[in-house]
Parts: C-alpha cells; structure tokens; sequence
C-alpha cells in the first residue's frame, strides 16, 4: 500500500481550509516525508490555531510508517508548531533521542520537546508498570507538570486508543478548554471509550467512541 501523494493531501488541506472556519487541527499518521513536508509547508501559511500534534511514527506491530528523514520533519518543523504533542514512550524517545522508559525519563522527555518547540507536551505512559501520563506545558511563569495516574484496564479493544486520545485534546481545545481541560477530558473519554467496547473480533478490536451519544 502507497501512501497518498503530498499534492493530494495538500488538495484536501486546502480545500477545507477554504470552506471551514478550523479551531482545531489532529496531526496523526502522515505515511511519507513528501506528505510530513506538505503538511508543514501549509501550516506554516494558514497560521491554525490549536495544533495537536500525535507523532505516529510506527504501527503496533513495530513496522516503521515514518522515513527518517519524515522525523527530522516533525521534529523541526512540525513539533514547534504544536499547541501540544502527544507522544507514547517510544515516540518521545524518537524525538528527543534519549531513552525513556521510567517516569523520570518521561518528565526528562517532556521537558526536551518544550524545549524543541512545542507549547505542551503529554508522554504517555500506558505501557509502564503503572499507567502514568505526563502533561508538562509552559507559560510566562515557567515549566508545569501534571501527572494523571489510574489502573491498567484488561481489555483487547484497545485499537486506535492514541487517535482517539490526541482527537480529543483537539476537540476540547476547540472548544476554548486550556490544555489541561482538555487532556483530563480526552483521558477520561478514551477510557470510558475502552470500558464500553463491545468486544469485537479475536485481536486488538475497536472502543466505543460514541458511548456518550448512547441513550440520545
């Protein structure tokens, strides 16, 4: 499978910027650096507000979905635009080139992508032996941190759970919510999204991203 071609998503970029008002951008899987240049090029023109940037850069089975040279990208162009950036431990650790598998090494990363440029920054930790999440951001007054701490869920509907993570912050910093609104809803969001999944197929199936529209 080809990834799109950069002129196409630029196309599609365009073409919705020209008839949306957009409060909010999600910046997920872009598949070529061809692409991850395109992306850059027409943000950099359109000037959006409230980046999210969710820097996928392998699939869950270890496949890379990202060139090197497509990192390079979103590390220097596309990262200091973000409002925030959501990346997992081994995103974070791509990005700022050190290791991070601890919760110190988390806060370490966090405060690294600030420095590379992005307002806020949120290293998930559901892969440590207890699920911790890292939101630093910085103001006027200097470097926050927040640390969001809750019990592993047994569940295999599991599948897209950083999508639908990063497209939350977006939606509530669409809505006016600070960052820290917004990334305490989008926790609460997927969460409740895995706890309600019907428990599709043998694998990794899909949450019920529309648990909150049940009973309308």
């Amino acid at each position: 499978m080809d990834p799109v071609s950069a002129q196409t998503v630029l196309r599609i970029l365009e073409a919705l910027a020209e008839d949306f008002d957009i409060a909010a951008v999600r910046i997920g899987m872009l598949g070529s650096t061809a692409v991850a240049a395109a992306v850059a090029d027409f943000l950099r023109q359109a000037a959006l507000p409230n980046i999210v940037l969710d820097p996928i850069l392998h699939a869950s089975s270890g496949t890379a979905l990202l060139e090197e040279s497509g990192l390079e990208i979103v590390r220097d162009q596309l990262l200091p635009m973000a409002t925030v950036i959501t990346p997992n431990l081994a995103e974070a650790a791509a990005l700022t080139g050190i290791r991070v598998e601890s919760a110190a090494e988390q806060s370490t990363a966090a405060g690294l992508l600030l420095e590379l440029g992005a307002y806020a920054a949120v290293v998930t930790g559901g892969h440590l032996d207890e699920a911790r999440d890292l939101l630093a951001w910085r103001d006027e007054s200097g470097v926050h941190e927040e640390v969001f701490t809750g019990s592993h869920l047994e569940s295999t509907s599991t599948h897209g759970t950083g999508c639908a993570f990063a497209t939350s912050v977006a939606c509530g910093l669409a809505t006016g919510n600070s960052v820290l609104d917004s990334v305490r809803a989008a926790k609460s969001f997927v969460r409740c999204a895995i706890e309600s999944a019907p428990g599709l197929g043998h694998g990794h199936g899909p949450m019920n991203l529309l648990w909150n529209l049940e009973g309308e």
